[in-house]
């Protein structure tokens, strides 16, 4: 599991991934969602999610609403 907070940070955590060739969670905070806007979130996410050589699953970390 994965929090992130931007592009690189997602860039990072799949280039891990393939090396092990393991599953993805990604989490992303309340914070980071507010920091980065949640179109930002699910675009990284999708983006990352398409391209990706394993499974992903998006996780929303301690997120107490949607109306971000």
């Amino acid at each position: 599991m994965f929090n992130f907070n931007n592009l690189e940070m997602i860039k990072g955590i799949f280039e891990a991934a393939e090396e092990e060739n393991s599953p993805v969670i990604l989490m992303a905070t309340e914070s980071a969602a507010l920091y980065m806007g949640l179109d930002n979130v699910f675009a990284f996410a999708l983006l990352a999610t398409n391209k990706a050589k394993t499974p992903v699953v998006l996780h929303w970390n301690h997120v107490l609403t949607l109306n971000l």
